[in-house]
């Protein structure tokens, strides 16, 4: 499932579902039930920037410090690094979308997303 967030002056984007549930946990919404379309008002837009910043700060302090800890442990072992295998941050999800809130509220506009189809 995917999801398009839009906005006039930043271009769309485009979400994986599983990476929805991220944003709307961060921004303490229901993950279980994401409607197929919907809003970020221009008037919580501080506060939901505020929100993804703060789950952001929290996820490099707890999750990333650990596996960073662990690459460079393997690095001083000698063991080869896979890429693939490394965990993908909160931040780099979140950050095309934390920009387009930011963009948004500079320029005094909402965010609309719909669900749609991958085909």
């Amino acid at each position: 499932m995917l999801y398009c967030f839009r906005t006039p002056n930043v271009a769309e984007i485009t979400m994986l579902g599983k990476h929805v549930q991220l944003l709307f946990k961060a921004l303490n919404k229901p993950v279980e039930s994401i409607p197929d379309q919907g809003a970020f008002p221009n008037e919580y837009m501080a506060e939901y920037i505020e929100r993804i910043e703060r789950a952001i700060a929290q996820d490099e302090d707890a999750d990333n410090q650990k596996q960073y800890q662990e690459l460079d442990e393997a690095k001083e072992e000698g063991e080869k690094i896979d890429v693939f295998e490394q965990g993908v941050s909160l931040k780099r999800r979140l950050w095309p979308i934390l920009n387009m809130m930011k963009e948004a509220l500079k320029h005094q506009e909402h965010i609309t997303w719909e669900k749609v189809n991958p085909w």
